[in-house]
């Protein structure tokens, strides 16, 4: 038992979905749904005797008879059309799931309190003759009595347990949602081809082949009986013939529409998640072809780690806040009169101070930048 320090467990997930839809009226659709997840596991943490004694409940608390019912609902109101187009109103709420919880069960299965223990001189009952751990300038080893004492530590027991609480549930949230669809026309023209520009833009885009969105969604639309046409799906996928070059091309699409629609001189947030270069080159390398500027690069840390972040060494454990921006319409047009000048240079740093910030945030207080201040006449 003291050497079984490893996280062996497996689980079975059960779900079922219905959906259905209800034509109130002409103009107003009702749409119901209702999700059941249920877990199965005949594994248990290893049970630790003394933690029970200490707390009062055990620690075998495991996967097996979770569940979570998760009903969800929609509705569409489609306005009466005005000479200046179709409107339609949505709302909705659900309750959703907030994903396997392997990551809050893991650390119970590892940390039963009897798998790891520690031994030195001080609690083990050495001789002199057992700590002689050198010969001839070679270290012959661990002494046999700190390794009895380290065994005995962990077999008492009484090392550290990562108990999951017995009245556990399953996480998740509520969601609700409003929103409108407008398509402008008119009959004489005027609002035909108008479009809507953003003050601000934040994407958190695919992770290159981290993660397979449409294919991972393929069972649930299995049973709705809709499925995703992923020929424009921004990721890595052998299955789907994409490569990097794939991938890096689709997203330099979706970059070029946001710095189309983005007005100049504001700003875009991009969070990513990679720990590949070539992706994260590929990025960076589709962002300054659309027309951005990179004006930020700081690490996300999300506290609650993954299991993968918590069991892995080289799993990523933050993500990237990429901060740019849309150069002004003048400076557009001066880099393309002045190409190859000096000039531009010194214009480009004009323009990137000018939209970076006078003030930096240290240790939850706002500091002053003295480089960002207006200098003193001479």
């Amino acid at each position: 038992m003291a050497a079984d320090a490893a996280a062996s467990f497996s689980r079975d997930i059960n779900s079922i979905y219905l959906q259905d839809e209800w034509q109130i009226t002409d103009s107003v659709m009702l749409t119901g749904g209702l999700r059941y997840d249920q877990y199965d596991s005949s594994d248990t943490p290893t049970y630790n005797p003394v933690f029970e004694q200490r707390y009062g409940f055990d620690n075998t608390k495991s996967f097996d008879g979770l569940d979570l019912l998760q009903p969800r609902l929609g509705v569409s109101w489609e306005l009466p059309t005005s000479r200046f187009g179709t409107t339609q109103l949505n709302a909705g709420y659900g309750v959703f799931g907030g994903g396997d919880p392997t990551v809050h069960f893991a650390n119970a299965y590892q940390n039963f309190g009897g798998a790891i223990g520690s031994g030195n001189e001080g609690s083990a009952p050495c001789t002199d003759a057992d700590l002689q751990v050198t010969a001839g300038g070679q270290f012959t080893g661990l002494p046999d009595c700190i390794r009895t004492a380290a065994a005995a530590s962990a077999n008492a027991n009484t090392g550290s347990v990562a108990a999951v609480d017995p009245d556990f549930d399953l996480p998740s949230n509520q969601r609700w949602s409003i929103g409108m669809n407008h398509l402008m026309s008119s009959g004489i023209g005027f609002f035909d081809g108008w479009e809507i520009q953003a003050d601000y833009i934040f994407t958190d885009p695919p992770f290159g082949g981290n993660i397979m969105y449409s294919e991972l969604n393929f069972m649930y639309e299995a049973w709705l009986k809709v499925f995703t046409n992923n020929k424009q799906e921004a990721i890595i996928n052998d299955a789907q013939k994409k490569g990097l070059s794939d991938y890096q091309r689709l997203m330099e699409q979706c970059f070029s529409e946001f710095y189309r629609i983005l007005k100049p001189k504001r700003w875009m947030t991009v969070e990513f998640h990679n720990s590949l270069n070539s992706v994260w080159n590929s990025i960076q390398e589709v962002m300054m072809r659309a027309g951005f500027v990179v004006a930020d690069v700081r690490t996300l840390d999300k506290q609650q780690g993954t299991f993968k972040q918590v069991t892995t060494t080289t799993a990523v454990k933050q993500d990237l806040i990429i901060t740019a921006y849309k150069p002004s319409e003048y400076f557009i047009e001066f880099f393309h009169k002045n190409k190859g000048s000096k000039n531009v240079v010194w214009e480009f740093i004009r323009q990137h101070l000018a939209q970076l910030p006078i003030f930096s945030e240290s240790k939850s207080a706002l500091e002053i930048l003295p480089e960002r201040q207006n200098r003193l006449p001479n």
